[in-house]
């Protein structure tokens, strides 16, 4: 992504029957879902068709150097806990966004990059 622009990451959780029990995003081993609305913003999504989408917005002022990402969802459903996909946020040129999935069924996790 081109470094100063607001960036958008998402994790689908797909194979699911109900709406996830927690999602947290982090930045480097931080949680930075508490920090939604200044230099980020997190949406956990709703439960539709049998997935979930949950998005991290990270705002031009944080959006400055390559960064680790990871979403993290917990589904009681699954009997996962904290279970984690990380997301290498390049920051280099334009029109770059990263997408991940996860399979819970086969608990299998997908990384995209589009």
């Amino acid at each position: 992504m081109e470094s100063g622009t607001d960036t958008a990451i998402s994790c689908v959780i797909s194979d699911i029957t109900r709406q996830l029990d927690a999602v947290i995003w982090r930045k480097d081993g931080t949680d930075v879902t508490s920090l939604s609305g200044s230099n980020y913003v997190v949406s956990a999504g709703t439960y539709g068709s049998n997935s979930q989408t949950t998005t991290l917005t990270v705002k031009a002022a944080a959006n400055t150097a390559d960064s680790t990402y990871a979403c993290a969802i917990t589904s009681d459903e699954w009997l996962q806990t904290n279970k984690q996909t990380n997301v290498i946020l390049n920051v280099f040129g334009k029109d770059f966004s990263v997408f991940c999935q996860f399979n819970l069924a086969n608990f299998q996790i997908l990384l995209n990059r589009i």
